[in-house]
């Protein structure tokens, strides 16, 4: 990749002035964690106040033909930087907090484990924790959740239940979705009409911080396109021209450097900045997405059924770069194939076991089997997780009842007693309550 900063440069986070990285490193790592359409908001900004910045007409070419861009929209972590800002914060937490958004996943999880993150910042754990902390203030609330408990808690102590309590609720998240009221109550020394108003309350609560990805999906601006190239596979090319539109004003750099004194230098090595990291941001993401329309070729020809377990690390061993490096990458973008957007988030996913001769099913698959489960049972007797849990099992995938109950509420389907309840309040029959 030469030209840029390389993938372990993109990496190397140094404590050098409490994450003062140099501004090529910064504004790489920067445009790198970019949406298509927040780039191009960026690139606006700047060719406004930046004569050293010359930019042409940033469209989205698909199929042959040219679309105008969407709407502009503030990403999730402009927001919560923004969010930041506004805080009481000591300036080095204010940093950490910011550092710690750029590394939020597309629904606001924060998957880079914090020991992880000091080995290559040299930040102490002490000093992230707190970072963390601020930045789990911030509206979603739940952001910055390292687990689904986690999310759930801090949702739970949004809505006024105490810490220490809310923690111990989601670590009982078993007994809730079976209604032992017997194991709650000695668990939590709560009466049982208090349990019952903390059920419905959890039944409220969101999976996610953020919109769900397929909700979501709608609202990218792809930055790569996959056509057919009419032999079984895929070319794969950048949907907006960043690169040959953003270019350096190379007659004011030479007038420049004529005059005696030099002339806002500070604004032309922005200018270099943004451009080296604009092509270093093309060249990743096209060899990203060439790596998934390989490995999902299934998928993209044949259909949902046949997304194949994948993971951000096997992508990073594959091209040679860092797994934190791929996370921005991935981060908020989307490719389009056929008409159809998705996020890059979308092809990762981490494999189910099957038996030795079957191959490994992903979560998005076996999602669509407990949906398909759901869909054709008896509204008045439906399927418990464990029902779903062994008639998946007869069928070769090895998936506990805690699994089917998590990704049941990933997909937001109510556990099997309010599916019943439901039902009952349907043909007028129920009281209680839940009525």
């Amino acid at each position: 990749m030469a030209g840029g900063p390389s993938s372990a440069a993109l990496a190397n986070i140094s404590q050098r002035a409490r994450l003062g990285l140099t501004p090529a490193l910064r504004s790489a790592l920067h445009v790198l964690r970019l949406s298509a359409q927040d780039l191009i908001d960026e690139v606006a900004a700047e060719a406004a106040d930046n004569p050293f910045v010359l930019v042409g007409e940033l469209r989205m070419g698909v199929g042959g033909q040219t679309h105008e861009t969407l709407t502009a929209r503030r990403s999730l972590v402009a927001d919560i930087r923004h969010q930041l800002a506004l805080m009481p914060l000591r300036p080095e937490v204010l940093q950490i907090a910011a550092f710690l958004a750029g590394d939020l996943r597309d629904d606001g999880y924060l998957d880079t484990p914090l020991a992880e993150m000091a080995s290559h910042t040299g930040l102490e754990i002490s000093a992230l924790q707190e970072g963390l902390a601020a930045l789990q203030t911030c509206e979603p609330v739940g952001v910055g959740a390292r687990t689904l408990a986690e999310c759930l808690a801090l949702q739970l102590t949004d809505r006024g239940v105490a810490p220490g309590l809310a923690q111990a609720i989601v670590g009982h998240l078993d007994l809730f979705a079976v209604g032992n009221w017997r194991g709650l109550g000695r668990a939590l020394d709560l009466s049982q009409d208090a349990l019952m108003q903390m059920s419905a309350l959890i039944q409220t609560l969101a999976p996610h911080p953020v919109v769900a990805v397929d909700e979501a999906a709608t609202a990218l601006l792809p930055d790569v396109a996959l056509e057919p190239d009419g032999f079984g596979g895929f070319v794969v090319r950048l949907a907006i021209p960043f690169a040959a539109q953003v270019r350096l004003n190379r007659a004011l750099i030479r007038a420049s450097r004529q005059e005696t004194s030099a002339f806002a230098p500070d604004r032309q090595a922005r200018a270099e900045a943004l451009v080296r990291a604009i092509r270093l941001r093309g060249r990743t993401l096209l060899r990203i997405c060439r790596c998934i329309a390989e490995h999902q070729h299934g998928f993209l020809t044949q259909g949902p059924d046949y997304l194949r377990p994948f993971s951000r690390v096997e992508l990073a061993l594959a091209l040679s770069l860092h797994p934190s490096t791929v996370g921005r990458a991935v981060a908020a973008k989307a490719l389009t194939v056929g008409g159809r957007v998705y996020p890059l988030s979308f092809f990762f996913s981490s494999a189910l076991a099957r038996g030795s001769d079957s191959p490994a099913l992903t979560a998005f698959v076996v999602q669509r089997s407990i949906s398909r489960l759901i869909q054709g049972e008896d509204p008045g007797r439906p399927l418990s997780d464990s029902a779903i849990s062994d008639l998946l099992t007869s069928e070769g995938v090895d998936i506990a009842r805690r699994t089917v109950a998590k990704y049941r509420g990933c997909m937001r389907i109510p556990p099997s007693f309010a599916r019943r309840n439901a039902s009952a309040r349907s043909k007028g029959c129920l009281s209680g309550p839940f009525s």
